[in-house]
């Protein structure tokens, strides 16, 4: 066995924390280069290297008892996603249009206060509370876009509407730690790609039913994200725990 192949798949750890490296890399080793061995591979599958890099990185974004990142961070991304799209997008001062609240075009800055909320249950460890505020949140963002498209509001547009009431759904299911990153990750990627794709979309082709159809392919690709992410998670975790590095 050479050296060369071996630091090959050391260097696939380097996404984990020093400490947890000095402790279990010499036996993560040995096992992906035994598995590799029985497959007949000279060289580590993309695979194993994508699962290590979820693995590691989930192990970086660890936080206290009794928080959980399964609920924060996706709650973390609608309160900053919600703050900018009240404060830019919607702040509009002086305008008097259906569906305007105060100086906002669109009463959207209501779910923004209640993901601030459910983002400071969290953070307290009152993830029961985070996860029904963020549902809560979620029907109602869902809920004005449907108003919105009834009745010729300033927004929000369905297709943002799903991208903050996923946020919200994401951050109530009953996921834990090893899916928390896959699924963050996930968001994180493809947050800009949602909002400036799926909406210059659907305001160059006014058409009837492009909202809708724009969102359900959002949601779709957003799923296939997760699912891949999810099922690297779980691979990093398996192999963890064969280690007994859990």
């Amino acid at each position: 066995m050479s050296e060369e192949r071996v630091e090959q798949y050391r260097r696939m750890l380097r996404w984990y924390p020093s400490q947890w490296r000095a402790e279990h890399e010499a036996v993560v080793v040995g096992i992906l280069l035994d598995q590799a061995d029985a497959r007949g591979e000279p060289s580590p599958r993309i695979g194993d290297r994508f699962a290590l890099a979820v693995g590691g990185l989930r192990r970086g974004f660890g936080v206290a008892d009794g928080r959980r990142p399964a609920v924060i961070i996706p709650l973390v991304l609608a309160a900053a996603f919600l703050t900018f799209y009240v404060s830019v997008i919607t702040w509009s001062p002086g305008v008097d249009y259906a569906g305007t609240l105060g100086p906002f075009s669109n009463p959207t800055v209501i779910v923004a206060g209640l993901f601030v909320v459910a983002l400071a249950a969290a953070f307290a460890g009152r993830n029961v509370a985070a996860r029904w505020i963020a549902v809560v949140a979620a029907g109602t963002q869902l809920g004005l876009s449907l108003l919105a498209s009834g009745f010729d509001w300033l927004g929000p547009s369905l297709p943002t509407a799903v991208l903050v009431a996923g946020l919200g759904v994401i951050s109530a299911l009953p996921w834990h730690a090893p899916l928390a990153t896959g699924i963050s990750l996930s968001l994180l990627l493809s947050l800009f790609a949602f909002i400036l794709a799926g909406d210059i979309a659907a305001a160059a082709v006014p058409l009837p039913g492009v909202d809708l159809a724009v969102a359900v392919a959002q949601t779709m690709v957003l799923a296939a994200v997760i699912i891949v992410i999810a099922r690297a998670a779980r691979r990093a975790t398996t192999l963890e725990l064969r280690t007994g590095a859990s």
